[in-house]
């Protein structure tokens, strides 16, 4: 069994909704941003119960990205709102990515999108951000 945040230390809670007498809050999803890349990469997907990361890897290959999500398809389905480690298997300039964490969404209701995934980054490396947002701008333009 492999634990989350191996390679530095990280804290990591899980929060879906907080409920008070004064707050009411429960977690809501962003819609698909228009600044939506398509982008094809092979990876590995291990889910996260208790900070405890599966040994079972689910592959799967993203279909596009934004800035704050990734849409992808899975060798098996992931229940929604299930926290997953990403592991992408790619590399440019020197440069491959590491572990990203995320959440899976709910099920899209657009019917084009039947089976994709929706990951919704919760932690990922500076330079894996700066990265993705330069491919965000440069697909803009």
């Amino acid at each position: 069994m492999m634990m989350k945040g191996l390679k530095k230390p990280l804290v990591f809670y899980s929060v879906t909704a907080i409920h008070s007498p004064d707050f009411n809050v429960s977690l809501t999803s962003a819609r698909h941003l228009p600044s939506c890349i398509p982008i094809r990469i092979p990876f590995v997907c291990r889910t996260i119960q208790e900070k405890k990361v599966s040994p079972l890897p689910i592959s799967g290959e993203t279909l596009a990205m934004d800035g704050k999500n990734i849409y992808a398809r899975t060798a098996t389905p992931v229940p929604p709102y299930t926290d997953v480690k990403l592991e992408l298997d790619f590399c440019i300039d020197a440069h491959c990515f590491g572990d990203i964490y995320a959440k899976t969404m709910e099920q899209d209701p657009d019917p084009s999108r039947q089976g994709q995934t929706r990951f919704s980054i919760t932690a990922m490396g500076q330079r894996d951000q700066k990265l993705l947002n330069t491919w965000i701008n440069q697909a803009s333009d």
